[in-house]
């Protein structure tokens, strides 16, 4: 990976992080679960996959057209908790770059 990607995905930790720590505190929260984050993740993957249904859904005519802009706002929310995972529970992946998480 080159080090601009790893700049990139590092930015979008600490910014992460610091969603987190907003949401976290406006609901007074002091952890969230693998299994919060796992069923939050695939819930996203099933609105993002709705979004696209006019692509694949095959038997049915009355599909509406998709929608780029919802099916991109689905996908950023994906990757929304995929970097919580990453945050609350991956294995230090970007420590040797200087990002810390907690």
């Amino acid at each position: 990976m080159k080090d601009s990607e790893l700049r990139m995905i590092e930015t979008m930790l600490k910014k992460q992080d610091e969603l987190n720590s907003a949401i976290m505190k406006e609901f007074g929260l002091t952890t969230i679960s693998k299994e919060q984050i796992d069923l939050a993740t695939l819930d996203e993957i099933g609105e993002f996959t709705h979004e696209l249904k006019g692509d694949w859904c095959w038997w049915k005519k009355s599909q509406e057209p998709v929608n780029r802009n919802k099916a991109l706002e689905e996908l950023a929310d994906i990757f929304h908790f995929v970097l919580i995972y990453e945050l609350l529970y991956g294995k230090d992946t970007f420590n040797k770059t200087g990002y810390r998480h907690h």
